[in-house]
């Protein structure tokens, strides 16, 4: 009897079962969409924020590096105290350019491994390298840092440097 409902049941439900229309796969939500696309206008102001950084970097623009900053900024160098805020950043700054006042960048560039975005931040890691030589004696030089830092959106959805910290690294052989 238990096998007759069965087999009954079965006749009964899966010919109507196999006739129901097939869903068609849902559109994303709104929302997913919406954080789509928010994530790569994001990468994007990121990028350009990276490419600004190289650029100031490349030109030693004290000015233009600062400008790449929040406010608030806090610098971690390796040996030295914390430099907080742009009056703090425009004074280091203007020491590491004085003790190299003829230096010439040949190439910088920046290598980031990962770049998380929560929220209004995000946090990236990765090498830092360049090259350069100073006018006078024309010795060209390498060198590499691991370097993270957090940025900041800000309210027109660029972002800017927050925080940053950096130590030494393997340096790359100078090309010749």
């Amino acid at each position: 009897m238990r096998s007759t409902v069965l087999l009954l049941l079965l006749l009964v439900f899966l010919p109507a079962a196999a006739q129901r229309p097939r869903r068609q796969p849902a559109a994303p939500p709104a929302s997913q969409q919406g954080a789509e696309d928010r994530l790569l206008a994001d990468q994007r102001a990121i990028a350009r924020l990276q490419e600004r950084d190289i650029a100031a970097n490349t030109a030693l623009d004290a000015d233009a590096l600062i400008s790449l900053t929040t406010d608030d900024v806090v610098v971690l160098p390796p040996g030295r105290a914390p430099v907080v805020g742009h009056e703090a950043l425009r004074t280091f700054y203007g020491e590491l350019l004085e003790r190299a006042p003829d230096v010439q960048v040949l190439a910088y560039s920046e290598n980031w491994e990962e770049v998380r975005i929560v929220g209004d931040f995000a946090f990236q890691w990765g090498t830092i390298t360049e090259r350069s030589k100073p006018s006078v004696s024309g010795a060209e030089t390498a060198s590499a840092v691991h370097a993270m830092r957090m940025l900041a959106r800000q309210p027109d959805g660029s972002w800017k440097i927050a925080r940053a910290m950096w130590n030494a690294a393997p340096a790359p052989a100078a090309s010749r």
